[in-house]
């Protein structure tokens, strides 16, 4: 009765505007209410997303945590080899007293034998495991100079000889068919020039420091032999980076 009295006094206008009141305070509490959710869905986004990219540098630092160490490892390697080959033709002459053509034969036949052992490495890496056959040229890198420093503390001429058959073996036949591909194959192909470029960069600088440092030795007493026996140092820290370090994921 008082609802009818009210629309029979005011005609419908009081209803109208309290209507119209109504539904525009609803509107304001509706879009205060969205505001509300809007700001925590954009933290929660927020929240998600930093944590995302966290989760997502972290995956991408693991997934190159083993190219950073097989880097560390070429760097080393390339010391070994400098120490080791950069000087044996000095050896050779100086020590062993061989002419120089048969420095030359030694090289030639090293390098006949690294074409058909480096295409031989090629098909084993696509069958093993590469950590195992880096770990072997590892363990090659270190029992050549060590071979060597020991065969050349007495000269004849079968230590002559078997120094000439160490110096034969292609070192380079197993580590650096297999790294290059290791690399390759665990890089994102965007990075893969980066990753690459690093493999080359960390090549020159082994091969520098190695340089300079087996100069360096060789004019203390004015001897060869002591860069073998430095070599072969350097090579069992390799080998321990290698062995307790560097990690292959399960799928390789």
């Amino acid at each position: 009765m008082l609802t009818a009295g009210i629309i029979d006094y005011l005609e419908y206008k009081i209803l109208f505007l309290l209507a119209a009141a109504f539904a525009f305070v609803t509107f304001l509490v509706a879009l205060r209410l969205n505001d509300n959710h809007s700001a925590n869905n954009s933290i929660n986004d927020q929240t998600t997303a930093s944590n995302l990219t966290m989760i997502k540098n972290e995956k991408k630092f693991n997934s190159l945590r083993p190219i950073l160490i097989l880097l560390l490892i070429v760097l080393f390697t390339n010391i070994t080899n400098s120490l080791f080959l950069s000087f044996f033709a000095i050896f050779v002459k100086k020590d062993l007293g061989l002419e120089w053509r048969t420095i030359a034969l030694v090289n030639t036949l090293a390098t006949l034998i690294g074409i058909f052992t480096t295409y031989a490495v090629g098909r084993l890496a696509e069958r093993y495991r590469k950590k195992n056959l880096i770990l072997i040229a590892l363990v090659f890198y270190f029992l050549l100079p060590f071979g060597t420093f020991l065969l050349s503390n007495s000269i004849n001429s079968l230590n002559s000889l078997l120094i000439l058959i160490l110096y034969s073996i292609p070192l380079y036949s197993i580590f650096f068919v297999i790294v290059p591909v290791f690399i390759a194959e665990n890089t994102p192909e965007s990075r893969r020039g980066q990753a690459m470029g690093l493999y080359t960069s960390s090549q020159y600088l082994g091969m520098t420091l190695g340089t300079v440092a087996g100069a360096y030795l060789a004019t203390i007493n004015g001897i060869i032999r002591p860069n073998f026996f430095a070599a072969s140092i350097i090579a069992i820290f390799s080998i321990f980076i290698g062995l307790f370090l560097f990690k292959e994921s399960d799928n390789e």
